[in-house]
């Protein structure tokens, strides 16, 4: 007699730190926008390896940096700062982010207070973010 076992469920994979990601955005970058995260993210895993540092994880992942890069802007509006807005290039790719619901609320409330859209809103935090850590992006 053969033995009947139950089949394995159909579990999604898990992405890492995806139980808190709700949204996505879709927003159009420069090339060298997106490069620069890539570099930036590279060169703070390689950092945080290199240290042996007390982080459990060492990787730093893109969505990290422009979710901080988000906090960033955020922070700065709530002082009392301008914001300079930045336009799309004409070369640019369009790419779709995930990022955290609660900070997307944050982030749509204030660009609705300033009158422009999301995405430009999310543009002009990543790119003002490298240029403060010294990426030439335009």
């Amino acid at each position: 007699m053969t033995e009947t076992r139950p089949r394995p469920s159909k579990k999604r994979r898990k992405v890492r730190g995806a139980e808190d990601l709700r949204v996505t955005i879709t927003a159009g970058m420069s090339p060298r926008v997106l490069e620069s995260f890539k570099q930036l993210s590279d060169d703070m895993t390689a950092k945080n390896r290199s240290e042996k540092s007390a982080v459990s994880t060492p990787y730093v992942s893109r969505r990290q940096l422009q979710e901080e890069a988000i906090r960033e802007q955020l922070a700065r509006l709530a002082k009392g700062e301008p914001m300079d807005v930045r336009g799309t290039e004409p070369h640019q790719k369009r790419k779709g982010f995930w990022l955290n619901a609660d900070l997307y609320e944050e982030m749509r409330d204030a660009s609705n207070a300033r009158g422009i859209p999301v995405t430009l809103f999310f543009i002009t935090a990543c790119t003002h973010y490298l240029m403060r850590r010294g990426f030439k992006v335009e």
